[in-house]
């Protein structure tokens, strides 16, 4: 919601003591490829317990100073941290570790992470995020999720932009 918790509890606050309605925005529950693989896990597609594996990089991120940008987990991880929720209950414990790649200035002080969600049943969420790469290298999205009993592959980004047409590969 905000870059630390003084901020959020402002925030909150301000919102309670008005006629505003507040909410995070979290478009990826929208999408339709990631509404259908959460739809598959829950059904039980693929069994349990299930990891869920997010590769992405690219060149293509930058933000305008002094914004209160935090870096990749706060700006892309949270989203697909969410999605975690959708598919396996509550989030119970997540790790992260991250690094500055780029020598970009306004990408925070982490371009580079890597995170590992585990939520109240055993399920995981390993995600490698990357926007440190150079400038105007196109990167890749991919997503695979792994069970006892098959495996949901997916790149949702086509040409760059998300597309309700991608692919979604049922092994079993």
């Amino acid at each position: 919601m905000t870059p630390n918790l003084g901020e959020t509890d402002r925030f909150v606050a301000a919102a309670s003591q008005s006629d505003r309605l507040i909410a995070i925005h979290f478009q990826l529950r929208f999408v339709t490829v990631f509404g259908k693989m959460i739809q598959l896990v829950k059904e039980g597609a693929i069994g349990r317990p299930v990891q869920w594996r997010h590769v992405t990089a690219d060149g293509s991120k930058d933000r305008a100073p002094n914004i209160g940008y935090e870096g990749i987990v706060q700006d892309c991880g949270i989203h697909l941290i969410d999605l975690g929720t959708l598919a396996f209950g509550k989030l119970v414990r997540i790790q992260t570790i991250g690094m500055k790649l780029s020598h970009r200035p306004n990408l925070g002080d982490y371009d580079t992470a890597t995170a590992v969600a585990t939520y109240e049943h055993g399920d995981q969420m390993a995600l490698h995020m990357c926007n440190g790469l150079l400038r105007g290298i196109k990167g890749v999205e991919t997503d695979e999720i792994l069970g006892p009993e098959g495996i949901i592959q997916c790149q949702p980004l086509a040409g760059g932009v998300r597309s309700d047409n991608t692919k979604i590969t049922w092994t079993d």
